[in-house]
């Protein structure tokens, strides 16, 4: 079965038994990332990454951006090691780059399994790299369904494409707080606790979602994510 030109290449890096250790320690290792070729996605990601780790200014955004790493890394191991009889090869793209390879394969995917949680953190960390309006917002969303602490990441996407990008992203925020209104028991309630609650950065993002809900605007908080 003919495989996309660029997972042919990744398969001339190492044995299929031991690609996957190759992608970790290669596609994701930020000091190969400034001389190695790589997907434009990882070197993007990395680059964003490393911000957030050395600017004062984007710390708020560290733990986010690890967790769309962590996933975006075990999503792109797992296409690497796709069997080549797979059947998934035939609609596969036959691309050069490995962007619209790792897009297929993760909605492929999402389609036979809307709720896988690496499926869905993977897309959504696609979506808030590239700087899409919509922030990623319906992957995030069903995390949030089923963990209602995940509006912390939800937020903190529709902010990080807010100042990335100058669109402002509160309409959008606020369908989606609106929508989980009517998915999540007591949805408000939970929100209120969670401004109370011991985790500060969970308690920020509550309280921006409190005040979209209400018909405010994130702009109000951009201070308090250090990017005023």
């Amino acid at each position: 079965m003919s495989l996309p030109p660029v997972i042919e290449r990744l398969r001339q890096k190492a044995p299929q038994s031991e690609l996957g250790g190759w992608v970790r320690r290669n596609l994701f290792d930020w000091h190969l990332a400034k001389t190695e070729p790589n997907p434009d996605w990882v070197r993007r990601y990395l680059f964003i990454w490393r911000l957030t780790q050395t600017e004062p200014r984007l710390a708020a955004f560290r733990e986010l951006f690890t967790r769309f790493g962590n996933h975006l890394e075990e999503s792109s191991v797992r296409v690497a090691e796709t069997p080549e009889d797979d059947p998934y090869w035939e609609s596969a793209p036959k691309s050069q780059a490995f962007d619209p390879v790792l897009i297929h394969y993760l909605q492929t995917e999402l389609r036979q399994a809307p709720h896988d949680e690496r499926v869905l953190w993977s897309l959504a960390g696609l979506a808030v790299e590239a700087g899409d309006n919509d922030f990623g917002r319906r992957y995030l969303a069903p995390l949030c369904v089923k963990n209602p602490g995940n509006v912390r990441w939800l937020v903190e996407s529709a902010i990080w494409v807010l100042d990335s990008t100058a669109y402002v992203t509160t309409k959008a925020l606020r369908e989606s707080l609106e929508e989980l209104g009517w998915l999540v028991p007591d949805f408000q309630t939970v929100l209120q606790r969670f401004t109370t609650g011991t985790d500060q950065e969970l308690a920020r993002a509550a309280e921006v979602a409190l005040w979209v809900v209400q018909g405010g605007s994130i702009m109000r908080f951009l201070g308090e994510f250090g990017l005023a």
